[in-house]
């Protein structure tokens, strides 16, 4: 499983322990679990992918892997295979590193990156409260263990004993308790599990409407990708000289900039408020 959440800033700076669970610092090397640092910022959902599925592959021992004897282990290729295989016995700091200098990770990553010249989003500091930023970290079981995988911790985070047909299961009351750190009405969350190719599965079952559906969801992830990454600063552009020669033409100009601008002061004042709030909250 990957979840998402909105990132609060640790109310302790003692890292001897995780808020929930228990830091694993003998999984890497006794059991070999994959677990890698973050050393770069946006990168953290790529990073719990790789974090599920380098620990779930057809490297993996059947006897640690988190797929089970009812799912099939991935099958990652010969690149990512090269790379788990490169990393092994690294500590997590370089494989931390490692994994953000490969070339072929790196240009996949940024192949789902939105293009825009008008912010850096690496410049955002996850440990400002005005800022909301999200955070991305992967769940799996190994070794017969739940483990949590953030790259921002030491070390991954066993939340227990876990057998992959127990998973499901036990998963919940861990999501459930991380939710309650949160103020009442938040639901700014998100749960994703890393799965087979739902194709596959229409075919072997004969669902011709799951199959269509299925390829329709994936021409419709490949058009908003290819939308991502496209620069529309010029067509934006062309789109505000008409704007501005209609509402000079219709003698409005003045009115609009000073609506635009009450409306971005507003704005600038609720979300100083909203951080006002979460700070009194976290005290």
């Amino acid at each position: 499983m990957i979840f998402l959440f909105k990132y609060l800033s640790p109310g302790s700076t003692d890292r001897s322990k995780p808020q929930d669970g228990s830091y694993d610092t003998d999984a890497v090397d006794t059991n070999n679990l994959f677990f890698a640092a973050q050393t770069i910022q946006n990168a953290c959902g790529t990073q719990a992918i790789l974090s599920v599925i380098l620990n779930n592959d057809t490297t993996s021992p059947s006897s640690t892997s988190g797929a089970g004897p009812s799912h099939d282990r991935i099958e990652i290729g010969p690149s990512l295979s090269e790379f788990k295989e490169f990393t092994t016995g690294f500590p997590s700091d370089l494989r931390g590193e490692a994994l953000s200098n490969s070339q072929m990770i790196r240009e996949t990553h940024n192949s789902f990156a939105r293009s825009s010249p008008f912010a850096d989003e690496t410049q955002k500091d996850p440990a400002s409260l005005s800022d909301e930023v999200f955070h991305f970290i992967g769940y799996t079981t190994h070794h017969n263990t739940l483990y949590e995988l953030d790259g921002l911790q030491p070390f991954p985070i066993s939340h227990g004993q876990c057998t992959p047909e127990q998973f499901p299961e036990k998963i919940i009351p861990v999501l459930q308790k991380r939710i309650e750190r949160y103020p009442a009405g938040e639901v700014r969350f998100n749960l994703m599990a890393v799965c087979g190719d739902l194709r596959k599965k229409a075919a072997l079952f004969g669902d011709d409407s799951m199959l269509e559906r299925e390829k329709r969801k994936r021409k419709a992830w490949e058009w908003e990708n290819t939308l991502r990454r496209h620069n529309f600063v010029g067509f934006t552009g062309e789109v505000l000289k008409g704007v501005v020669a209609k509402m000079t033409k219709e003698g409005k100009y003045d009115q609009w900039v000073k609506d635009a601008e009450n409306s971005t002061r507003r704005k600038i004042q609720e979300r100083a408020k909203r951080g006002q709030a979460e700070e009194q909250l976290q005290e």
